[in-house]
């Protein structure tokens, strides 16, 4: 799997910008005091660059839309990652620590790194992470876990 760099990618989409970043969170900052639809993820939950970029924009037009699991757009994000609508899930998926994938969604980019500078300036690095996902029960004949991980977002996106 290719890693996700620690350069920020912006992508714009209908939903605004999205920006992603490898980080390595070290402070202390709350993520409810960053503004702005943010996430932090860990890189087990991860298995693409287009992996999370499509789960983030499926979490940002559920919000938008209504049709969310979840309130926040971290756990929105978990449940379009995952597959899944149980929060407490989502909640504990999240919580884990080590390297993660930093997710901001705004309508102007200065939005969207605002919290990542903030996260920087509170002691976060910028780092190159490697996807780490691994499908629990989910047959493959071709073994493309990019394709699994993002079947389970798409079955969720179905059934809204």
């Amino acid at each position: 799997m290719a890693e996700i760099p620690s350069e920020p990618s912006l992508f714009r989409t209908e939903c605004g910008f999205i920006l992603v970043a490898g980080l390595l969170p070290t402070g202390k900052l709350p993520l409810s005091a960053l503004p702005g639809r943010i996430a932090l993820v860990p890189v087990e939950l991860v298995a693409s660059l287009r992996h999370i970029v499509m789960a983030a924009f499926r979490a940002c037009r559920a919000l938008n839309t209504g049709k969310n699991v979840a309130e926040a757009f971290a756990y929105e994000l978990g449940a379009c990652l995952m597959g899944v609508r149980e929060v407490s899930r989502i909640r504990q998926a999240l919580s884990s620590s080590g390297p993660k994938v930093f997710v901001s969604i705004c309508e102007d980019v200065g939005d969207c790194l605002r919290p990542l500078m903030t996260m920087l300036a509170w002691g976060s690095r910028l780092i190159d992470v490697e996807p780490r996902y691994r499908p629990d029960d989910l047959p493959s004949c071709s073994g493309n876990v990019e394709a699994l991980a993002m079947e389970e977002g798409a079955m969720l996106e179905l059934d809204r």
